[in-house]
């Protein structure tokens, strides 16, 4: 494969994500129809790219236990400003050991 057909390869999960520009984007496309060779690979990972979408549980919380979390983070956050002396990290160990 060329070069400026592996740097296109490298921007297809970009283009997959919906995170390439417009005129990336149109490049991209425009390639595709314009080159089998470039077409093919496209489409393979089109297909690679919704298996793995498809992979990927996507759990959904109940309402109780996402506002659990949310409280939980902020608490964790929180925590992590209580003892001034201490770095980040510091902090964060010490929340968590008292949560053990």
């Amino acid at each position: 494969m060329s070069p400026n057909l592996e740097s296109f390869e490298r921007k297809l999960p970009a283009y997959f994500d919906g995170g390439l520009k417009d005129a990336e984007r149109a490049q991209l496309e425009a390639l595709v129809a314009s080159s089998a060779e470039f077409a093919k690979l496209f489409r393979r990972k089109q297909q690679e790219t919704e298996a793995l979408r498809l992979a990927v549980p996507d759990p959904k919380l109940d309402a109780e236990a996402q506002e659990s979390l949310e409280a939980e983070i902020r608490e964790a956050i929180q925590h992590l400003f209580n003892d001034e002396s201490a770095g980040p990290a510091r902090r964060l160990t010490n929340w968590i050991r008292e949560r053990l």
